[in-house]
């Protein structure tokens, strides 16, 4: 409403200086009516003082800033009629103070009603006003006036009678009460009456001032004067306030302390919820509605404002009849009499519960900020708009060694100290970046933060502005995090990427981007070596892939050791190695082959040596394929292999037989018995000379898988468990798998495989059945039968071989072959006798 007003609405500031006087006022607000009343516009004057914007006369005019501080300082009402030289206008202007040193000035354009009256006020300036005289008794003595046609009855119908008599019993008493405040303070009285006539709309202002006279009679002289354009001017004004009161959502009350009325205006009332018909309002009625928690707190702070003759404010609860609770602020002071004695308190109630859910829920928001970025598990530091630290979290706290107390307040740089982790240059603040460009910035992924304590950490991190709702940057926030294990997790995926994880060397990946990227004419001539591990499955299933493992990390050592600082090692597959020499010929591969050869000499590998067979091609001219380069050091490489690679197998298997007989010194013997007693059988059979000798070497390696079966299990002089007894029966499979790489001993390798199949298909690995189970493997399966009853045993004595040969032929026909058994009873035994 004040917004829309027709009179001009300014909201100010009182401004004192060192000494707390009053020196100025400040401008506010205003509403688009003062700026057109007075030529102020709002952007030119809010936030300035009245002394740099208003003219130098008008301050010469009248002491404005005494008329506004006495308003603001004792929170009063009061008003004023200026004459504006410069806008050539008259101004009715109206001050009243809702709070300590603020207050609201109401303006208005009275330029035509003062033209009405300027006759009027030639009259008054030329005849006196009408002065009424009254005696201790309240009679009329005599009648001061200019005509007595400005009196409301003739003259000789008043003098002599009393005010009772000639004025109504209601405003005789205000006038009798008013006589009485004048003989008590010694202070003219004021009182606003109607013309006492029937349909009369005039208003007077009556002064009532006590006098002695020369005999010490008392008189009361009452000054009347025409009050009804001014009354008409205030009601508009006061009918402002009102609405002003209401926007505000404020009330004001006047407690009359001779007689304990207690008034309330309309706004009060709303405020209170009651019904001003049937609510009788009062001291006690208003401590009612105030909170219980709050009654003492206000009831001590108007009293000690009276006893101290201090105004008073204090905010406070009430609490309605529904159990609702209202904030409300108060402001209220008192006047007194000469004597010093308490007349009258009055003051201003404003709900301020809005204004309370605002704060408590601007406080909740940021306590959930505050709880959100402690427990949160980055980092966050937030600044204001000039990169100041204003709040630190737990976890930034611990990243940066810097406590939140010694942090806040400090810039930014002093606590983010931050680094590019190659260059150790300093990086960008993000903060700057982020109040300069008012976008989001992100460090960059080298960022290193220099700890309080001299510690580096990677760390990756954005910051944000923080705005309000203007969009207006008010501070950024900065969240970072450790990422020093996640940088070396991304390390560790860029390094597999393009290395074996198992060697340490370029994988197959890398070789060949390089093998693109190196394929120009300045790196010819380019030379590849392509070389494979001899016996590396063998080695695998006869000692298990750690050794396998083992033997491939020492090769890539030895390769390593042997080519020239740029050269490309690569581990191509399982097996492979490639190299790659730019600017070599095939003379200086044959030079690298050659010393990796030597090394590989001059170190003995438990339990195996290593064996590498290698092959090598040259690309000299542009014309030929890289791709066809690398074929041609394979083929030669495979040609190679298949010259040297039967030596090493044959060297790898007599290393296992070795190894596993100096492990378990019994398997030995047992293969020892079985070879001489599957010769036996093959003589007694009529074998030749050549399948005899097969049965005996048969017979001598029928158990070298068992190299694969750990030692405690072989050396177990106990019973073995169920799970033991699962890895004994896969010895079948490892032997054949190690018989059959060598050509040598791949004949013999199905015997092996079958020597624990039994003719009713009882047996292992595979389950065969009589005429499925090769002959060699029967023969075979007895003579072990027979050597493992008759030899020490993992958990039992041997037995004699007469106890043996009975429970052999108690085996024929079901797990051993009849005809074998009964050739190994009836001949061989008695050779073996």
């Amino acid at each position: 409403m004040v917004e829309y007003s027709a009179d001009g609405f300014a909201y100010q500031k009182l401004v004192c200086d060192e000494n707390d006087r009053p020196c100025d006022y400040e401008f506010i607000a205003l509403n688009p009516a003062y700026e057109s009343l007075t030529n102020l516009k709002a952007d030119k004057v809010i936030g300035r003082r009245a002394t740099e914007v208003l003219p130098g006369g008008y301050f010469q005019d009248f002491n404005w800033v005494s008329f506004f501080a006495r308003v603001a300082l004792q929170q009063i009402s009061d008003e004023h009629i200026y004459y504006s030289p410069s806008l050539s206008r008259w101004f009715h202007i109206r001050a009243y103070s809702p709070q300590k040193y603020y207050f609201f000035t109401q303006v208005r354009d009275i330029t035509s009603e003062m033209e009405k009256l300027e006759e009027q006020e030639t009259i008054n300036t030329a005849f006196n006003d009408v002065i009424f005289v009254l005696n201790e008794e309240y009679e009329f003595i005599n009648i001061y006036a200019a005509d007595d046609c400005y009196l409301f009855m003739p003259r000789e119908e008043i003098i002599g009678k009393n005010i009772h008599e000639i004025v109504d019993g209601e405003l005789a008493a205000e006038f009798v009460e008013a006589f009485a405040r004048a003989f008590d303070s010694g202070q003219k009285q004021r009182v606003e009456y109607k013309l006492p006539l029937s349909g009369a709309q005039w208003w007077y202002e009556a002064e009532i001032m006590f006098r002695q006279g020369l005999l010490n009679e008392k008189k009361y002289i009452v000054v009347a004067r025409d009050y009804s354009e001014k009354k008409r001017i205030l009601r508009r004004s006061e009918k402002n306030l009102k609405d002003a009161h209401a926007i505000a959502r404020m009330g004001s009350w006047d407690l009359d302390l001779a007689t304990d009325h207690l008034s309330w205006s309309e706004g009060i009332y709303k405020i209170f919820e009651v019904n001003p018909e049937n609510f009788a309002a009062s001291y006690e009625a208003f401590l009612e509605f105030i909170h219980p928690d709050d009654r003492d707190l206000v009831d001590q702070a108007y009293k000690e404002s009276v006893k101290n003759k201090t105004p008073y404010e204090i905010t406070h609860r009430l609490l309605m009849p529904d159990g609702r609770v209202k904030w409300v602020n108060e402001i209220g002071r008192t006047d007194y009499d000469l004597q010093g004695r308490p007349l009258r308190s009055y003051g201003t109630v404003q709900d301020i519960t809005n204004l309370k859910r605002a704060e408590q829920s601007i406080y909740e928001e940021k306590e959930r900020l505050r709880v959100t970025l402690r427990s949160i598990g980055d980092a966050v530091i937030t600044t204001d708009k000039f990169g100041a630290i204003t709040d630190i979290n737990t976890v930034a706290e611990k990243l940066t060694g810097w406590a939140a107390a010694d942090a806040c307040g400090r810039p930014l740089q002093e606590v983010f100290h931050i680094v590019h982790g190659v260059t150790r240059e300093a990086c960008e603040d993000p903060v700057q970046c982020v109040l300069q460009s008012g976008e989001i910035c992100e460090l960059d992924s080298e960022t290193m933060l220099i700890t309080k304590d001299g510690r580096e950490v990677h760390i990756a991190d954005s910051a944000a502005p923080i705005r309000n709702d203007d969009g207006d940057i008010l501070g950024v926030i900065l969240v970072f995090r450790d990422f020093s294990e996640e940088k070396q997790k991304q390390e560790r995926i860029a390094y597999l990427s393009y290395h074996d994880s198992l060697t340490g060397l370029y994988n197959r990946r890398f070789f060949e981007e390089q093998l693109d990227r190196l394929d120009t004419p300045r790196n010819y001539p380019l030379t590849i070596i392509v070389g494979d591990v001899n016996g590396l499955k063998l080695t695998n299933d006869a000692f298990g892939h750690l050794i396998g493992d083992d033997l491939l990390k020492q090769a890539a050592a030895i390769l390593q050791e042997a080519c020239r600082a740029d050269d490309i090692i690569a581990r191509w597959g399982g097996d492979e190695f490639v190299i790659l020499l730019p600017n070599a010929s095939q003379e200086d591969a044959k030079r690298i082959i050659k010393r990796i050869k030597n090394a590989m000499d001059q170190i003995e590998l438990v339990p195996i040596n290593l064996s590498i067979s290698f092959g090598s091609h040259s690309k000299v001219t542009p014309e030929a394929d890289i791709l066809d380069i690398l074929k041609s050091a394979e083929d030669d490489m495979y040609k190679n292999k298949l010259l040297e690679s039967q030596k090493v197998v044959g060297e790898i298997i007599a290393k296992i037989v070795d190894t596993l007989h100096v492990a378990a010194p019994r398997e030995k013997l047992h293969a020892q018995r079985v070879a001489q007693l599957c010769s036996l059988t093959g003589k007694a059979m009529g074998f030749s000379q050549e399948k005899i000798k097969q049965l005996e070497t048969t017979g001598y390696m029928h158990d070298v898988g068992k190299i694969s079966i750990p030692g405690s299990i072989l050396s177990k002089s106990g019973e073995l468990t169920e799970e033991e007894w699962r890895e004994i029966k896969r010895h079948p499979e490892v032997g054949y798998r190690i018989l059959s790489s060598y050509n040598e001993t791949a004949d013999i390798a199905g015997f092996v495989l079958a020597h624990h199949e039994r003719v009713d298909g009882s047996g292992y690995p595979k389950g065969l059945k009589g005429p499925d189970i090769p002959l060699e493997a029967k023969i075979l399966g007895v003579a072990d039968t027979f050597a493992a009853m008759t030899g020490e045993g993992h958990y039992k004595k041997p037995v004699p071989a007469e106890d043996a040969a009975a429970e052999l032929k108690a085996k024929a026909g079901t797990q051993l072959d009849s005809d074998v058994v009964q050739v190994f009873v009836e001949k061989v035994l008695n050779m073996v006798n």
